[in-house]
């Protein structure tokens, strides 16, 4: 399920994409988010994590195990930089 506010959503540029902190796709222990490509112009889901909720629970080696694990998937429903 895709929702937004009815006002102007929020959008932040990170290198090639742009992420809109308003259209949230799925909320967990971390947020999902949707993010437009500045290039091709195609929605990601892009998923957010918060330093202090993966300090606060000692969750430092499980975020780098799957950003370890991501960067070797060769997958076309995994972008990697």
């Amino acid at each position: 399920m895709i929702f937004c506010c009815k006002e102007q959503p929020q959008i932040n540029k990170v290198g090639c994409f742009q992420i809109s902190d308003e259209i949230i796709l799925g909320l967990f222990a971390f947020q999902v988010c949707a993010c437009q490509s500045k290039i091709s112009g195609k929605m990601y889901a892009m998923k957010k994590l918060e330093k202090k909720r993966i300090k606060r629970r000692k969750g430092e080696a499980m975020a780098l195990n799957e950003k370890q694990l991501l960067e070797k998937i060769d997958s076309r429903f995994v972008v990697g930089f």
